[in-house]
C-alpha cells in the first residue's frame, strides 16, 4: 500500500531527545488531508488509521521491514539528504513541496510525479491535486480547514511575499465551499 502520512514533514518539524518525538502541529494538515484524498480517489490504503500510525512513529514502532515495503507521497519537504536518514527514497512515489531546490533530483527519478514549485503554500498544491481530480466536493470540512490552517500559515496570513494568485483562490474557494468564515480564519491566526 502506499503510506499517506508525511513521515518526511514529522521529522522535519521534529526534535529527537531521548528517543522520544516532539512534534510541531504543521504537518497534521498534509497528513490528514492526503488520506482523505487517497481514500476519494480508490486507492488502496493501510489498514491503519492516521492515529495508529502517528502512534506508531511515536513509539518507534515502525520497523525497517515497513519501511522498506512501503511507498511513499512526501509532502512539503523535498531534500533527499534529509530524507535518506528517514526512509528508503527508492519508494517515494510522489512530492508535493513548495521549497524549491531540488526538482531536478526528483524529476530525474520520478518524473511527473515530482510536483516541486515557488508558491506560498504546500496545502494550495494538494488542493490542486482535488481539483485536478475532481473531488473538491467529496473533501470533508475538517480536511477543508486543515488546508486553511495550513495556507494561512505558510503565507502569513496571506501577506507573505510568497503567497501566490493560486494562494488566495484555493484560500478563498476552499473558505466559500466549506462555509469557513473570517471568525474562524482569525482565531486561528
Amino acid at each position: 500500500g502506499i503510506c499517506t502520512f508525511n513521515l518526511s514533514s514529522l521529522v522535519s518539524k521534529s526534535l529527537y531527545k531521548n528517543k522520544r518525538v516532539l512534534i510541531k502541529i504543521n504537518f497534521m494538515p498534509s497528513i490528514s488531508n492526503f488520506y482523505e484524498f487517497m481514500e476519494n480517489r480508490n486507492k488502496l490504503l493501510p489498514e491503519r488509521t492516521i492515529e495508529q500510525l502517528l502512534e506508531s512513529l511515536l513509539n518507534y514502532k515502525l520497523t525497517a521491514v515497513i519501511l522498506k515495503k512501503s511507498k511513499f507521497i512526501i509532502v512539503d519537504v523535498s531534500d533527499p539528504k534529509f530524507l535518506e536518514k528517514t526512509i528508503p527514497l527508492e519508494n517515494v512515489t510522489d512530492v508535493y513541496d513548495h521549497h524549491g531546490g531540488f526538482e531536478e533530483y526528483w524529476d530525474e527519478r520520478i518524473g511527473e510525479h515530482c510536483h516541486i514549485e515557488f508558491i506560498g503554500a504546500c496545502a494550495t498544491l494538494v488542493y490542486r491535486e482535488w481539483k485536478k481530480a475532481g473531488l473538491q466536493d467529496k473533501m470533508s470540512r475538517n480536511t477543508a480547514k486543515l488546508l486553511v490552517a495550513a495556507i494561512l500559515d505558510n503565507t502569513l496570513n496571506l501577506t507573505s511575499g510568497n503567497t501566490t494568485d493560486e494562494d488566495r483562490f484555493a484560500f478563498s474557494e476552499l473558505c466559500v465551499r466549506n462555509d469557513i468564515d473570517e471568525e474562524w480564519c482569525s482565531a486561528y491566526f
